[in-house]
């Protein structure tokens, strides 16, 4: 789900965008699916590196964000 009334209840764009960022991943991951930060920005409309910058910003927030393509962090 792109947007949803509530989502305007978030002041500042990249907190909204990152808020949206997460929603879309938790209902990809319900559906075991993951996108890939292009498809992210495509439905966002930003670019793919401003979603890559999201989503640091989002792991380093604590978020464990997964998309189809990223990285797996070693356990320890």
């Amino acid at each position: 789900t792109v947007e949803l009334p509530e989502d305007e209840a978030i002041s500042g764009k990249v907190a909204r965008r990152q808020h949206r960022i997460l929603r879309l991943l938790r209902e990809a991951a319900e559906q075991s699916a993951a996108p890939t930060a292009p498809d992210l920005a495509e439905v966002l409309g930003v670019s793919a590196r401003t979603i890559e910058r999201d989503l640091a910003a989002l792991r380093d927030a604590g978020h464990d964000v997964r998309t189809r393509g990223s990285r797996s962090l070693p356990e320890g």
